[in-house]
């Protein structure tokens, strides 16, 4: 098996996971040798956080940082498990940084941003 799925992307570094939440955190990244085709849609999951409940397998949640990643652009590190307070509510989360310096602060059962954020849409690669 070389890692490819028919939604895009391989599996990306090591996985994170939470004893205490029975979840387990994998990243997707787009397989390089496919960095100039663009799939149709969102090309999920490719250079995503994906979220599993550990007992299962099942997912429980995702999070994609960038559309038809053609630049390269993916998450370079394991997710770290953090705990957030926002509104007076401890939120269990995970930092996730990428490439470009982003970190994304997002819930660890549900893959949700726990802090608002905008996508600026995909690149759209031009030829000749």
């Amino acid at each position: 098996m070389d890692g490819r799925i028919a939604a895009g992307g391989k599996l990306g570094s090591d996985d994170g996971g939470c004893a205490e939440w029975n979840c387990v955190h994998s990243l997707w990244q787009r397989d390089r040798s496919e960095l100039w085709r663009q799939p149709p849609g969102k090309d999920l999951y490719a250079c995503s956080v994906v979220a599993l409940d550990a007992s299962t397998g099942k997912m429980s949640g995702t999070f994609q940082a960038t559309h038809h990643d053609i630049y390269d652009w993916d998450m370079n590190a394991p997710p770290t498990l953090i705990d957030v307070k926002k509104d007076g509510k401890v939120i269990p989360a995970i930092a996730q940084s990428t490439k470009v310096g982003y970190l994304y602060i997002l819930n660890r059962l549900t893959g949700e941003a726990v802090f608002a954020w905008k996508s600026a849409g995909s690149a759209e690669r031009r030829t000749g």
